[in-house]
């Protein structure tokens, strides 16, 4: 079989172009499937580059509320007094009568055993003297306290001869 040399070029033509694709595939298909490796551990490392983000803020968001919580927390351990040498509350009491211009004596303060208490406190008892409102203003900023602080007992009387309020009154205060 004579081939003519119209169809020897054909036939070369064909099998250049032919090795070419063959070339081509085995040449460019392990760089073309690299490629796509890469793409495929491109998109792994953003999805754990997002997820690590996601850690990220939500541990910035974590800090924030700690930090809040730790100011809640002083806040809340500022609202006891000091067992031992409750002097604080004390002097807060004197300022307080003297700015609601109440007259107050106090009698006694005594530590509440935890037996009968949740929580140890100190009970003080005290009087005061001095006109009605004066008298509900000093109860009531003592009530309103920046202390930890419960009434007991308040007993309010008036005094025969004057017109002045006396009053008695119990109040427990929880301690650190």
């Amino acid at each position: 079989m004579k081939l003519k040399t119209k169809e020897k070029i054909y036939l070369l033509i064909f099998s250049i172009f032919l090795f070419l694709i063959l070339f081509s595939i085995f040449c460019y298909y392990p760089l073309i499937k690299g490629f796509v490796d890469e793409a495929k551990e491109l998109k792994k490392i953003e999805s754990q580059l997002s997820f690590l983000d996601q850690k990220i803020s939500q541990l910035k968001k974590a800090k924030a509320i700690e930090k809040e919580i730790k100011g809640n927390i002083q806040s809340f351990k500022s609202l006891f007094i000091q067992k031992e040498m409750p002097l604080d509350f004390i002097n807060f009491l004197e300022t307080t009568a003297k700015d609601c211009k109440v007259e107050l004596e106090l009698s006694r303060f005594s530590e509440i055993s935890l037996k009968e208490e949740e929580r140890e406190s100190l009970l003080f008892e005290g009087k005061t003297k001095g006109d009605f409102v004066s008298t509900l203003c000093f109860l009531n900023k003592v009530e309103n306290a920046p202390f930890l602080v419960e009434f007991n007992s308040v007993n309010l009387f008036k005094e025969k001869d004057q017109n002045e309020i006396s009053s008695s009154f119990s109040l427990k205060v929880f301690v650190k």
